[in-house]
């Protein structure tokens, strides 16, 4: 049964909060397991407006992964 009345906003953030780290996992580890940058750019552009904030953070790593990767061939 569908509840009517409208979800709290501290539950609705909740559940947006639980959808970023869900698609986050989803999108980078692929990444991290297979080297494909696609899936990260995909997660970049699913949540752009909530990686503003880590999107520096994602970028360094993924930088350090592709070089990594690069320097061991």
């Amino acid at each position: 049964m569908i509840l009517r009345r409208q979800l709290i906003w501290s539950q609705h953030v909740a559940i947006e909060n639980l959808l970023y780290k869900f698609a986050f996992i989803a999108n980078v580890m692929p990444l991290v397991q297979l080297n494909v940058i696609a899936s990260f750019i995909c997660y970049l552009f699913f949540n752009y407006a909530q990686t503003q904030k880590i999107t520096c953070i994602l970028l360094d790593f993924v930088c350090h992964h592709l070089h990594h990767v690069n320097s061991d061939s």
